[in-house]
């Protein structure tokens, strides 16, 4: 009965607090764009200052946050993103403790007032609560790394992960294992945690003592604590799909009622962008308030008798902040306007075939090429290596063992020997072979473009950049070829050598912003995909291409984001979506660009 009845006290509650809730959050978030986002890049740009970016991106930068340095870095992400969650759960407290009589409608201002006020030991319980996480996740980096080269380092990477041989599977399941013990830890600790910020802000007490309090005070109460999270976790649902459906329904009436001409259409676009903004702040609003309801609930529970609500008189900010907050929103809806005028523009999005012809054929082969030119595709990606006697191949994996069940290491092989092994046939097709770059160039030349990766496992050789280069010059075919890879120096090599082929650096996993001068265009992983690094590309003049596509709904998501060419190995289905996306006009794109923030 007690719990039904918290249910309809938080449904009241966030009716009755939801505009003191949309202001707090509007400021909270204004201060957070302002203030907080702009410190913490600039603490992170002092850090990344003393390494060089090159050392960020892609498989380098396994090997530096597994550094003294690395750690670190970690660690202040954390910090500053607890610090940032804190601030937030503060002012939905003190939100909740105020809301009462004639307070009413000003405590929002409170809540501003007292999460400046405590910021500094928000900040401090912040550190903390990073620095005990950071005792869990360092063993675990240990041991995954331990087993790594214990049990992964025979074969190519993917051959395990396409044959999941017996090795494999042990290494996944103690890596698992040893997860799941580190989750349930921090699970427990974030729970004896919980009340450490009421106990701070209530009652006044220091951040240490509080942290040990809040695990005496839940003693015998754990399990409502966790009752009361499944409960927010149903309201958050609750409230947040239908708010969102709304949102997305006014978005879907809003697309057949504009202008076809992309100026007469610029008015609506902002006002979609600016519902958005406001549907998307008063959404984690109401998920915050209601984390913060079960945070007082508990509290309540577990200190009867020691809050008494509305025991803080709000005092109005003063004039000198909103007003400067009122010239920062100005300044977001002027920012709103230029984004939906200059938001990069509909482009003409490109198709490229993975590994030569996708899933189509056996990857990187003659045949697969001959599919991508079938299907369409403008480009053809492929992987290239050096063998021992200096000839480049056509291969992604450093052995035969996925492709043919064979031990062959490329780089310790001489091409004849290579290209001689018969790969596993596919779906009853003819046998394939390996082949050289020279071949592949051939058959393409005049009828489809190459992306051509360079892959080396190890250092890099001197004499892959030279050999590749080589035989492109004597296809004469520069003008019908790109060349990327994960190596920054790979690329400034070749760069140095060839100043008219476009280069890519293709982006896997980084930390901070890279260098990318000189360079003509990153790939990046569809996962890694979001509208403020496409836009960060897009600035630097690089286009943007994405892999591996192979669904539509990926697809038209890669797109709006503005991805200019999709890496796909289902070629097919992406031609389509790719011919349908660039059918659409200007206007309908930038929308469907703010329709899908709400997916």
């Amino acid at each position: 009965m007690q719990l039904f009845h918290d249910v309809l006290y938080a449904v009241a509650q966030v009716r009755r607090s939801a505009i003191a809730l949309l202001r707090f959050q509007l400021v909270y978030k204004t201060l957070l764009l302002v203030v907080l986002t702009p410190l913490a890049a600039s603490l992170g740009g002092i850090g990344l200052s003393l390494i060089s970016p090159a050392d960020l991106a892609n498989f380098k930068l396994v090997n530096f946050l597994l550094s003294p340095l690395g750690f670190v870095s970690i660690f202040v992400l954390l910090a500053a993103a607890l610090t940032s969650y804190h601030l937030e759960h503060a002012g939905m407290l003190f939100l909740l403790a105020t809301d009462k009589g004639k307070s009413r409608g000003k405590n929002w201002q409170h809540s501003i007032q007292q999460i400046v006020r405590h910021s500094y030991p928000l900040l401090k319980v912040s550190v903390l609560q990073a620095a005990s996480t950071m005792t869990l996740i360092a063993p675990l980096l240990l041991i995954g790394l331990g087993l790594y080269h214990w049990l992964l380092t025979e074969y190519d990477i993917n051959y395990y992960l396409s044959e999941l041989p017996g090795e494999f599977v042990l290494a996944v399941g103690l890596l698992g294992l040893a997860s799941i013990a580190a989750l349930i830890a921090l699970g427990v600790w974030l729970i004896n945690w919980q009340l450490a910020l009421p106990l701070m802000l209530f009652e006044g007490m220091a951040v240490k003592p509080a942290m040990k309090e809040s695990r005496n005070r839940l003693h015998g109460n754990r399990h409502q604590l966790f009752i009361y999270l499944l409960l927010w976790q149903g309201l958050r649902l609750g409230f947040a799909i239908p708010l969102l459906a709304l949102t997305t329904w006014a978005v879907d009436i809003l697309v057949p009622l504009l202008p076809t001409d992309f100026d007469a259409a610029l008015p609506w676009l902002v006002g979609a962008l600016l519902l958005v903004t406001l549907a998307v702040i008063f959404i984690s609003g109401i998920d915050s308030l209601l984390l913060a309801m079960v945070t007082m609930r508990v509290y309540q529970i577990a200190t009867p008798g020691r809050l008494k609500l509305g025991q803080d008189t709000p005092r109005h900010l003063p004039w000198w902040f909103k007003a400067g907050f009122l010239g920062v929103l100005f300044l977001l809806v002027a920012d709103n306007y230029y984004l939906a005028s200059h938001y990069f523009p509909k482009q003409e999005v490109t198709l490229t075939a993975h590994r030569a012809g996708g899933f189509s054929q056996v990857e990187n082969t003659l045949a697969g090429l001959e599919s991508a030119i079938e299907s369409g595709a403008e480009l053809a990606e492929i992987d290239v290596q050096l063998t021992a006697d200096g000839r480049v191949v056509v291969i992604h994996d450093r052995d035969l063992m996925r492709l043919a069940g064979e031990p062959m290491v490329v780089s310790q092989s001489p091409l004849a020997q290579l290209a001689s092994v018969p790969l596993f046939s596919k779906n009853g097709q003819p046998q394939p072979y390996l082949a050289s770059l020279d071949e592949f160039l051939g058959a393409a030349k005049d009828r489809i473009r190459l992306n051509i990766e360079l892959k080396h496992f190890g250092p890099l050789s001197p004499k892959l950049v030279p050999a590749v280069l080589a035989a492109i010059e004597s296809a004469r075919m520069a003008d019908q070829v790109v060349i990327s890879s994960l190596s920054q120096n790979a690329l400034r090599q070749v760069r140095a050598q060839n100043q008219s082929i476009p280069l890519g650096l293709i982006v896997t996993a980084s930390l901070g912003s890279q260098n990318l001068e000189g360079f003509d265009f990153v790939a990046v992983n569809q996962g890694q995909l979001d509208s403020a690094s496409v836009v960060a590309y897009k600035q630097q003049g690089l286009e943007v291409h994405v892999w591996t596509v192979n669904t539509q709904v990926n697809a038209k998501r890669a797109m709006l984001l503005g991805a200019d060419s999709l890496i796909s190995d289902e070629l097919g289905a992406i031609r389509e979506a790719i011919d349908a996306y660039n059918q659409l006009s200007e206007a309908e794109i930038i929308l469907r660009r703010v329709h899908q923030l709400l997916r």
